[in-house]
């Protein structure tokens, strides 16, 4: 006699089951979306380059603390876009986003153009704090910067989104040296070893995507307490940043 075969299909499933196979194929899907999203972006500020050239992208000035978005690796401000139209929705005027180049370079030389970034909008808002927002690599740079260039005094809220602490296996795959400042316990992560503790007066609130296929192992965004980890369970590497969940969370945190 053969062997009976079983099938598994979605009468089988419960009701929670079913629906957290819709939740993960809604953010597979959603992922890949957002993957097409940030590559055109991307490639359109390229093109448009010749025509608005690299430099830091002054928001309105005002009497809000400042808000510094920074992209991540390989990227620059286009994918930001998103994230700056919902926070001037919500009434946040004074934000920012700088372009770090060469995205493939160092991300010691991306910490010493946020500092000069951070200094330069601090002046012009006459602030004596700013809140940052890093996606990915910018996540790194930014923790450099706050850890070992001064930011510590002069940043307030520090969110990290996707941001790689300990190291992604992916970046063994990526060109640059930045990809292999990336490495698990590389050089230069062994150096940054990025606590809260060295950053006291930082509020700091470290966002992580449960489908994230860029950031490999899921844990490596995590930091210890008394930073607040946040997981999206439903959301990818790129997902994060342009989801509406995201925006609606950074600015809460922001509001506080």
């Amino acid at each position: 006699m053969g062997r009976a075969k079983h099938r598994l299909d979605d009468s089988s499933l419960c009701p929670r089951e079913r629906m957290t196979k819709v939740l993960l194929l809604g953010g597979i899907l959603s992922e890949l979306y957002a993957l097409a999203a940030f590559q055109i972006l991307t490639l359109t500020y390229l093109l448009l380059s010749p025509f608005h050239p690299f430099r830091t992208c002054y928001g309105r000035t005002g009497k809000q603390v400042p808000v510094l978005l920074i992209h991540g690796y390989p990227s620059n401000p286009a994918v930001l876009w998103p994230l700056i139209i919902r926070l001037r929705k919500k009434g946040f005027t004074n934000v920012h986003a700088i372009t770090l180049i060469p995205f493939w370079g160092s991300v010691r030389n991306w910490a010493n153009q946020i500092s000069r970034a951070v200094d330069g909008i601090l002046a012009r808002c006459r602030c004596d704090t700013i809140d940052i927002v890093a996606h990915s690599m910018g996540g790194l740079a930014a923790a450099y910067y706050l850890k070992y260039l001064g930011g510590k005094e002069k940043v307030r809220k520090f969110l990290p989104l996707a941001t790689p602490f300990r190291g992604s296996h992916i970046a063994y795959l990526g060109p640059g040296f930045c990809t292999v400042q990336m490495w698990p316990r590389s050089k230069f992560l062994t150096e940054l070893d990025f606590k809260p503790e060295d950053v006291p007066k930082v509020d700091i609130y470290s966002f992580r995507a449960g489908l994230d296929e860029c950031v490999i192992p899921h844990s490596s965004p995590i930091l210890d307490e008394p930073s607040k980890n946040i997981q999206f369970e439903y959301l990818g590497h790129a997902s994060i940043l342009f989801s509406e969940k995201t925006a609606q969370t950074i600015i809460q945190v922001l509001a506080l």
